[in-house]
């Protein structure tokens, strides 16, 4: 039978769908705080029915999950709010009256409840539509918290959400909520030890006083192991180990893990905790201590993210690159191994220096006006990528690389403030020759601090020019319109501001020039003034696109400046996936504007057609390169869940 959350939402739902003013759905939305997780998911229905006449299975279940949770912190409880479902020409059962057993608060005993006939007079269900009441709190329902009694619909009409199932016993596979939880002091003294304590469980209550939102996951009776990795600021000196691994069981809590730390130097130090199955990225949080000479040891609040599901997707690898500004460490995570960390030699070169030499060819080559015929040009593409695989690579991560290169389905690059562009790399080693890198597999990229998206929106979509924009962008915008439908042009710095700020932005897709420079950084030259990524600052605070997760996809055609332009999108990146995006697509050097076109209607068409994100780009690069000769193909960089698919 649903519980009271999946009634109320089918409620919620229905009065929203007749009348999108409908009070009783503005009475909760305004009582949500701003940027809570029932707000957005309200926001979300709301928009969703607005625009297709009814929100998406993910929508539905993000507000089952956020009514549960809200609740559960109120001192109201949800069943004082769920809806009574009635339907006119409501019949009794069989036996003639409906019961139902609750607990006597006297006897602690079964009585039977029993329900009232319907009114006599009462017209015939005619239709397949409800009548629904949103019921507020009653006063017997604070004096009493017996259950009501419940009708039994007649008639047809289909459910929003599907009735649930018993929960499986223990030794079946147990489907429940899991939650990450870490607890870090708010206050330490310093050169005192500081412990993290991490553990999974099946509620956030008693640990914590907030919580993520709900998520379903699946774990087999005889458990499941779970990577806990963490990342600390310098002023935190490790003590022992950064990564252990969580036995979680198939019912119940797993055991609590704990990091120690060193605070050697006074600050405001953060501390980032991330878990895996396998090479499968679940979920991640981040916690802060303020170290203070002679200071107090006081306790911080717990921290609580949602798990996904708690389960490794085969083959799915993700190699994390760390920088601290003076080092990189790499570590490669697999449904196989779990690889130690490897420290970046002084040999492993410098990207940055590496990379630079061949901007100049690149830029050429997309123009068109390079001294090499297509065939050469082709080569020295390979070469280079050899180069740089050899030059920026450690060694260690090269072998495991090539250890778990035939089980590999898709590669994740999980970076921040990355110079290396994976895109380009080409690795080879003798007797093993498959191409460049995002030829052999699905590659994206992750920021720290990116959830994972599972589905993202891609239509309708609006448009972004620039004030001077390329050549072919109306062309470009024209081709995409028939596949993505049309949601609007913006060409106006305030209008973007607007529809980005709004909680109901849609896909965007820029068709522009982006240009760089060391003073300024990344800008898009717009009517009425430079966009600029800080200009997202208010969005990734307020989380503004995540009720759509839309696809954002930058193609800049033309770039200005000589400093490293392929460092240009992570700003980009960063910004729009902190605000909420599902997925960004950007060039990371200039690039011939036929090619991004072309790029951009494959990428979208292959989306549509059902494939997930990762194998749309995979595609979109393979397609690509056999039609054209320039570098375009290599140029994108794509960041977001490879399994993630359309709505």
């Amino acid at each position: 039978m649903p519980d009271d959350a999946e009634i109320a939402a089918e409620a919620l739902v229905r009065k929203v769908t007749a009348d999108q003013d409908d009070p009783a759905f503005l009475r909760l939305l305004g009582e949500a705080s701003p940027g809570s997780e029932l707000r957005l998911a309200l926001e979300a229905v709301r928009e969703q029915v607005g625009r297709r006449g009814r929100p998406d299975d993910d929508t539905l279940r993000r507000l089952v999950n956020a009514l549960r949770l809200h609740f559960s912190w109120e001192t109201l409880p949800l069943r004082s709010y769920r809806v009574k479902l009635r339907r006119p020409g409501h019949e009794p059962s069989e036996e003639g009256e409906e019961q139902d057993a609750v607990a006597t608060p006297e006897s602690g005993r079964p009585e039977q409840v029993t329900s009232p006939p319907p009114a006599t007079g009462t017209p015939p269900y005619t239709g397949d539509s409800d009548t629904v009441d949103w019921m507020g709190p009653g006063p017997e329902e604070h004096a009493d918290r017996r259950r009501r009694p419940k009708r039994r619909p007649t008639g047809s009409a289909r459910r929003l959400f599907p009735e649930r199932k018993p929960r499986p016993e223990h030794g079946d596979s147990a489907a429940t909520d899991r939650f990450l939880i870490a607890h870090l002091p708010g206050r330490a003294p310093q050169s005192a030890e500081v412990s993290l304590v991490v553990r999974i469980s099946e509620r956030p209550s008693g640990w914590a006083a907030a919580s993520a939102r709900l998520a379903r996951l699946s774990v087999t009776a005889e458990g499941a192991k779970v990577s806990i990795l963490v990342q600390c600021s310098p002023g935190l000196a490790p003590i022992g180990s950064l990564e252990q691994v969580l036995s979680v069981p198939g019912r119940g809590d797993s055991e609590p893990v704990r990091f120690a730390f060193h605070a050697r130097s006074p600050g405001l130090h953060r501390v980032r905790v991330m878990a895996f199955a396998g090479g499968t990225f679940l979920t991640e949080l981040e916690l802060e201590v303020s170290v203070e000479p002679g200071g107090p040891a006081v306790e911080g609040e717990p921290v609580v993210a949602t798990l996904d599901k708690l389960r490794s997707r085969p083959g799915e690898v993700t190699l994390q690159v760390r920088s601290d500004g003076e080092r990189t460490v790499f570590q490669l995570l697999s449904d196989s191994y779990l690889f130690e960390p490897v420290l970046a030699q002084a040999s492993a070169g410098d990207p940055a220096v590496a990379v630079e030499r061949t901007l100049d060819t690149l830029k050429q080559l997309a123009a068109g006006r390079g001294a090499y015929s297509p065939a050469t040009a082709a080569r020295w593409l390979q070469e280079t990528g050899i180069g740089l695989w050899e030059q920026v690579v450690p060694g260690l991560i090269k072998e495991q690389f090539w250890q778990l290169r035939d089980q590999i389905s898709s590669f994740t690059i999980a970076t921040s403030h990355d110079v290396v562009p994976w895109e380009l790399l080409y690795p080879l080693r003798p007797g093993s020759d498959h191409g460049f890198l995002v030829e052999q597999f699905p590659v994206l990229r992750r920021v720290f601090g990116q959830q994972r998206c599972h589905r993202i929106s891609i239509s309708p979509c609006t448009y972004v020019l620039s004030g001077r924009s390329p050549a072919n962008a109306r062309q470009e915008i024209d081709a995409l319109s028939a596949v993505l439908g049309a949601a609007g042009v913006v060409d106006e710095l305030d209008a973007l501001l607007d529809l980005l700020a709004s909680g109901r932005c849609g896909p965007l897709h820029f068709a522009c020039h982006n240009s760089f420079s060391p003073q300024a950084g990344s800008a898009i030259e717009m009517n009425g003034g430079p966009f600029v990524p800080a200009l997202l600052n208010s969005a990734t605070v307020r989380n503004s696109l995540a009720a759509q997760s839309p696809l954002v996809f930058l193609n800049a055609c033309r770039t200005a400046g000589s400093v490293p332009e392929y460092t240009r999108m992570v700003g980009w990146a960063q910004q729009f996936m902190a605000a909420g995006a599902g997925a960004f697509v950007g060039t990371l050097w200039p690039v011939r504007s036929d090619s991004a076109g072309a790029f951009a209607e494959l990428f979208y068409g292959f989306l549509q057609a059902g494939e997930p994100l990762g194998r749309a780009t995979l595609l979109a690069r393979q397609t690509v390169v056999r039609e054209q000769p320039d570098p375009t193909w290599l140029a994108y960089t794509v960041y977001g869940d490879p399994h993630a698919r359309t709505h």
